[in-house]
């Protein structure tokens, strides 16, 4: 749901689309590249209409049709006066056919699954190239000039960040295959679990950031204690924060479960309200004002019950708010001693959740990278297993994308007004949110990319310094492998006697 509003186009059956994208104009007079040359669907039976004849004698002499996956050969040998015709579809990039090559890079670069993209072609019945010329491509031109493209673009970010003034701002956050049951990749089969990935990865982090010769102010994360403890001991001079966000999800889960109770479901009322005050104990205070966000956060159980005066804090001895108009109201309050009161103490004034509440981060979150990982998901969907390089690859696309695109502006309507869209996330549980609607999304990088794997081929590429990520040995490294007929000889099913 959006503010435009603008009629949808509904085009009647009669038709046709192509009035939607039909463009005339003159055929380009000079070949623009194998990237900017257009492209189309040509259907055999129209091709095979210019290779009737021959072009000499015009004696009837039909063509001979020879297919290399995208790429169409046509030799027309004249019986007659002996004239021989060759014609080829597409030109070359070095020894490779330049659609074979592009359709190769389209896939990976638009972080397509290039099985379905293959089989989507197939269904269609276009000529086309096999799985496995694909990641050969990827294996050997694809990955190498995705890497080259990231580390320049890399290389223009930490010149950008060394000119800036001050010591850097960083949010931090692991990202590992939840459906599953352990990582997949990354650092998993090199630490005692999948759990310590994320305090190897912040380690790591931190040399790259030294050997760059970046300084880091504040570092804002979830509450990982493992994390925490090694950022205290050996990461001396930063600021640890906490991302407001990941502790009001914890707060509202323990809310949920204790207004499920019979007993205490008044304290799912305030589910809501308390949310609320986290943000604004945070977000109404300075970076020095550690102190009085946790008072401003201690109070709110006394409001609950309805003590606005003489609380037993001394920085905030009462609450902020202007005098309330009770018949206004449409929550009752909780009486003290009650098992919601009782309940919401535990969860509110913990010994753990009030120290944490001290380090809340009052300027910066970690909602970036949160939609970073949710961006990445287009490239590396979760239930898809791909090799170690082809994760980096992947990884390295939806970078160039996001710090592409991240920056993008708020929409404006034809009059003049801000766009604006209405979702209803699940974890608001019928309640709507309001989103700016952006504006669209740009692809420069993907030409960037398309023109890099040309270079890489065609030799222009210095590819001496491209350095490609090693793989670790896989999680099952250690295993031993049997024999395939003892373990079909000793395999038993479940349902055999069925």
């Amino acid at each position: 749901m959006d503010d435009d509003d603008d009629e949808d186009y509904v085009p009647s059956e009669d038709e046709e689309d192509e009035e939607m994208t039909s463009v005339t104009r003159e055929p380009a007079t000079a070949y623009r590249g194998p990237v900017e040359d257009q492209k189309y669907i040509v259907f055999e039976s129209q091709l095979m209409t210019l290779f009737q004849t021959c072009e000499l004698c015009f004696e009837k002499t039909p063509g001979k049709v020879r297919v290399n996956g995208t790429a169409v050969y046509i030799t027309q040998s004249c019986t007659s006066c002996g004239h021989v015709k060759q014609w080829n579809s597409q030109p070359k990039i070095g020894k490779i056919a330049a659609g074979n090559l592009l359709l190769s890079a389209a896939i990976l670069v638009s972080g397509s699954m290039p099985t379905k993209a293959l089989r989507m072609l197939n269904i269609m019945g276009l000529a086309t190239i096999h799985r496995n010329t694909f990641f050969r491509h990827q294996k050997a031109h694809l990955q190498p000039a995705i890497v080259k493209l990231w580390k320049d673009e890399q290389s223009d970010i930490i010149r950008s960040l060394e000119e800036m003034t001050g010591p850097l701002v960083l949010s931090g956050d692991g990202r590992s295959d939840s459906p599953g049951h352990s990582a997949k990749f990354g650092t998993s089969n090199e630490v005692k679990s999948s759990s310590w990935c994320e305090l190897v990865g912040l380690q790591r982090t931190k040399v790259f950031l030294d050997t760059a010769g970046l300084q880091v102010g504040t570092l804002i994360t979830d509450r990982n204690r493992q994390v925490a403890k090694w950022v205290r001991e050996f990461w001396i001079g930063v600021n640890h924060r906490f991302d407001i966000w990941h502790i009001a999800k914890g707060i509202a889960k323990q809310i949920d479960l204790l207004a499920s109770r019979k007993e205490s479901v008044d304290a799912g009322l305030w589910r809501k309200s308390i949310i609320n005050h986290l943000y604004w104990s945070a977000a109404s205070s300075t970076e020095e004002e550690r102190d009085m966000i946790l008072a401003k956060w201690q109070i709110v159980l006394f409001h609950l019950q309805n003590q606005h005066t003489d609380l037993p804090i001394p920085l905030m001895p009462s609450c902020p708010h202007d005098p309330l108009e009770e018949d206004e109201r449409t929550k009752v309050w909780l009486e003290q001693n009650s098992a919601s009161s009782v309940g919401l103490e535990k969860i509110l004034h913990g010994t753990m959740i009030s120290k944490d509440i001290s380090l809340l981060s009052t300027d910066h979150q970690t909602s970036s990278l949160e939609a970073y990982h949710s961006l990445i998901l287009q490239f590396l969907p979760k239930h898809t297993a791909f090799s170690y390089t082809g994760m980096h690859a992947r990884t390295y696309l939806a970078a160039m994308h996001y710090n592409e695109n991240s920056g993008r502006m708020q929409a404006v309507r034809k009059d003049g007004m801000l766009r604006w869209s209405v979702v209803f996330p699940k974890a608001k549980k019928g309640e709507y949110s309001l989103r700016p609607v952006k504006t669209e999304a740009t692809y420069e990088y993907t030409a960037k990319m398309m023109e890099m794997v040309v270079c890489k081929v065609s030799g222009d590429m210095d590819v001496t310094q491209i350095v490609m990520p090693q793989s670790p040995p896989p999680l099952c490294h250690d295993a031993t492998r049997p024999e395939m007929s003892q373990a079909v000889a000793s395999y038993v099913s479940r349902f055999k006697n069925k």
